[in-house]
């Protein structure tokens, strides 16, 4: 772990070596007690006692202390009602500070200066430890619940919907659907379906408007583009930004018709495109002119803690959801059922069967559209950092954004991509047939012309 401080590294150290397990007095020991209460396993509740730990090493060194996650936060709460031990030994002899709890008091205010704390106790984390905090112990539930809450859909749009389920039959003398024959029924279904799309459509623009907002509030810190490309692509798309950026500073050129890079004089750096945040700034200087470099060898140098972000790590996981609301489950429900009812009495389907396959294909296509969250994340991204109005010699940003498409049509394009290997989703190298003109064979994975691509926390160190 970089920890370089000597105060620090002593510091970690009797944290590291404190023993929670040796001062109960009960029959039951720490970590027993925090099963029991907490209903958690042995593993987990080890797990949990050793991220408290890194927690106070955090709350100690940190001039504004950190604030822990909900779980962290329990391990703490049952150490403090060791109050002996707690400052006793744990305080006074362990850390050489009291260590103090403070409680959120529910002012707003108090919430926002809570959740900068808590992203600025992830990002110091990550910056001391080496190491992403765990997604399952230190996830954003605020940030979580409030995008849940976005997926709820409005009590109005509901009843307009089981407005039109009850009454559209109405419309046709019966009243109940599934006493409609069938161009009756295929009439109210082809109407349900267009409710149920426009509503779905009021609502994800809704939620796609109030998540870019969120959105643009979360972002306290500029994202790197070798972050961006890590986590929105993989770690070969991450390095071939960062390869693509160094191409643009005339520090690697690529070899025509050879898969290969060569590195430059350094004189002849390109002023006009900026490296200062590119993990191998470093590596073409540590070659003399003219030296053939290979991929392979640029993959070797490839570091994961460079390339991580802990906003988009913890963005990224929450907002993982299901795209299909109880809107398109009904709608799929009352079809399903009309299709029983038509084969038990024998009659035909396939029309039914192919509007239901219209919904389907229509609702992915609205979900595809207004509810991408990587692209929304990408829009806000560039509204506030200044990514828009790329220039010629943003390449290497756009690049990161939009992948190998960005390639397509520029004069080096081709050559530049018989350099970047292709790579499927589990990283497996597969088959790169782009020809110098730009075109990609069937082998390819690209087609066309062009190459697809609750606690307040502690206080702060002394």
């Amino acid at each position: 772990m970089p920890i370089t401080n000597e105060e620090h590294i002593q510091l970690w150290n009797r944290i590291e070596n404190y023993s929670f397990d040796k001062f109960s007095d009960s029959s039951k020991n720490f970590t027993t007690k925090l099963c029991w209460e907490e209903k958690w396993t042995t593993a987990k509740a080890r797990k949990l006692i050793q991220e408290y730990k890194r927690f106070v090493f955090l709350c100690c060194v940190l001039e504004d202390g950190a604030s822990p996650s909900h779980d962290v936060d329990k391990v703490w709460h049952l150490h403090l009602t060791y109050t002996k031990e707690y400052w006793q030994v744990f305080c006074k002899d362990i850390l050489q500070k009291d260590l103090h709890h403070y409680p959120s008091n529910g002012v707003k205010e108090d919430d926002n200066k809570l959740k900068n704390k808590y992203l600025n106790t992830l990002e110091a984390y990550f910056s001391f430890f080496d190491d992403l905090p765990e997604i399952e112990i230190w996830s954003d539930v605020d940030l979580k619940k409030k995008i849940k809450q976005m997926d709820k859909v409005p009590i109005s749009y509901q009843f307009a919907i089981w407005g039109c389920v009850l009454f559209l039959p109405l419309l046709f003398s019966e009243e109940f659907a599934f006493l409609l024959n069938g161009p009756q029924f295929l009439g109210y279904y082809f109407m349900l379906m267009c409710a149920a799309i426009f509503v779905t459509f009021l609502h994800m623009s809704k939620k796609r408007q109030e998540f870019e907002h969120l959105l643009f509030h979360f972002f306290t810190k500029r994202p790197s583009i070798y972050q961006i490309a890590f986590h929105f692509f993989d770690k070969h798309h991450a390095i071939q930004t960062a390869l693509l950026n160094l191409m643009e500073n005339q520090l690697l050129v690529v070899v025509q018709n050879e898969k290969i890079m060569e590195t430059t004089d350094k004189s002849a750096r390109n002023e006009d495109v900026d490296f200062a945040d590119n993990p191998f700034r470093a590596f073409p200087s540590t070659y003399p002119p003219e030296t053939e470099i290979k991929y392979t060898e640029v993959e070797n140098l490839f570091k994961r803690t460079d390339f991580q972000n802990v906003q988009l790590h913890f963005l990224l996981d929450a907002i993982k959801g299901n795209l299909f609301n109880r809107f398109f489950f009904l709608i799929i429900f009352i079809g399903a059922a009309r299709v029983s009812q038509g084969l038990y009495n024998e009659q035909p389907v396939s029309f039914l069967l192919m509007l239901m396959f219209l919904f389907f294909v229509t609702y992915n296509i609205l979900g595809a559209i207004y509810l991408n969250e990587r692209n929304s994340i990408s829009e806000v991204l560039k509204k506030k950092y200044g990514y828009q109005g790329l220039t010629k010699i943003d390449l290497s940003q756009k690049f990161a954004f939009d992948g190998r498409k960005v390639l397509a049509g520029l004069s080096s394009g081709a050559i530049i991509a018989t350099v970047f290997p292709f790579f499927d989703s589990k990283g497996r190298l597969t088959s790169n047939s782009c020809t110098s003109s730009g075109g990609c064979s069937s082998g390819s994975s690209c087609s066309g012309s062009s190459c697809s691509s609750g606690c307040g926390g502690c206080g702060g160190g002394d």
